[in-house]
C-alpha cells in the first residue's frame, strides 16, 4: 500500500495551534528530499497564522521546490473572513520571503515556469461544499519539467485513508 511506503517532513507551524505544516513522498518514486524548512515571516506582522513550508525536492533528476500555505478558515458562520482575507492580502509578503529563502526565485512566469492546476480546479473542500468553491493551490514546473508533464491534474477529495490525512 503506497501509504506504508511513504515518507513525510512536518515542521510545527502554529505558534498556539500545534498545527503542522510539510509534504508526504515516497522515496520509491525517485523522490528525494533535500530541505525544507518554515518560511521566516517578519513577527511583528504575523502575517500568517499557520507558517508556511517550503521544501526542495529531487525528483528524478529535477529540482523542485515546494512552498505550502495553510490560510485561515473561515468559520461555520464566517466569524474569521476578515482574518482569511488579511493572510491573502499578505501574499506579497509572501512571495518576497519565498524569494528571501530561494535568492534565485524571481516571477515564474517571466522565467517560463507552467502554473499545473488548470483554471477552474477548485482546490479547497469542506464537509459543505465537497466539490469546492476557489483555487487557493499552485503547482509550478520548469520547461524542463513541463516536457515530462501529461497535463492532466485533479484534486483527490475520497478514497485518500492515511494516519496523515484526517
Amino acid at each position: 500500500m503506497i501509504w506504508e511506503r511513504l515518507h513525510c517532513t512536518w515542521l510545527l507551524s502554529g505558534d498556539m495551534s500545534k498545527e503542522y505544516n510539510g509534504f508526504p513522498y515516497d522515496e520509491m518514486q525517485s523522490v528525494a528530499l533535500v530541505s525544507s524548512t518554515l518560511l521566516a515571516m517578519d513577527k511583528k506582522q504575523k502575517p500568517f497564522t499557520r507558517r508556511p513550508c517550503i521544501a526542495t525536492f529531487k525528483i528524478s533528476g529535477f529540482d523542485c521546490a515546494l512552498v505550502s500555505v495553510h490560510l485561515k478558515a473561515t468559520g461555520l458562520e464566517n466569524e474569521d473572513i476578515s482574518r482569511l482575507q488579511a493572510e491573502i492580502d499578505n501574499m506579497p509578503n509572501l512571495i518576497e520571503a519565498i524569494r528571501t529563502a530561494l535568492p534565485d526565485f524571481d516571477d515564474l512566469r517571466n522565467l517560463g515556469y507552467h502554473n499545473c492546476i488548470a483554471d477552474g480546479v477548485f482546490t479547497n473542500i469542506s464537509d459543505a461544499n465537497k466539490k469546492g468553491s476557489k483555487t487557493y493551490d499552485n503547482i509550478w514546473i520548469s520547461k524542463q519539467t513541463k516536457q515530462v508533464f501529461t497535463g492532466q491534474c485533479d484534486v483527490v477529495r475520497e478514497g485518500l485513508s492515511s494516519p496523515w490525512i484526517p
